[in-house]
């Protein structure tokens, strides 16, 4: 946590601790150790928690990808879970090599694919609209007409 964020945390819980006529509460002994800890626990986010929520976007983007009856909502899907390896990667890169920037280099390029992905779905849904008058993938079943 960069150190303007903390300073502002620390005033925060200080105004907290006052009494409503603007007075401060008499100091317990460990008052200063107590409110270091709560600023420690509410700004450590580590990688674990990064993890797991890349694991439950990826699990929503790939449950979604698989029940699905609409083609837009399967490409919806899809791009969830490429967020979520997006995270994954900032994270470890963020983490374990903080000194290079391999993560957010993966990143951006999983979101160029991401892009020219959704373009190219959007394209065949649109042809395949045209010729079939539906977008269920469940009726797409052959390539011939």
């Amino acid at each position: 946590v960069d150190s303007i964020s903390a300073v502002r945390m620390r005033d925060s819980i200080d105004f907290l601790a006052s009494d409503e006529r603007g007075g401060r509460i008499p100091e317990s002994p460990g008052h200063d150790a107590a409110r270091d800890w709560i600023i420690d626990e509410l700004t450590s986010i580590g990688l674990e928690h990064y993890l797991m929520l890349s694991a439950v976007l990826f699990v929503v983007g790939l449950f979604g990808a698989l029940t699905k009856r609409n083609n837009i909502a399967v490409l919806l899907s899809i791009e969830i879970m490429l967020n979520a390896v997006n995270i994954t990667m900032v994270a470890f890169s963020r983490y374990v090599t903080s000194a290079e920037l391999t993560g957010q280099v993966f990143a951006i390029f999983i979101i160029a694919v991401g892009a020219a992905e959704a373009a190219v779905g959007l394209a065949i849904i649109m042809a395949v609209y045209r010729g079939r008058r539906t977008v269920d993938p469940t009726e797409i079943d052959s390539m011939k007409q």
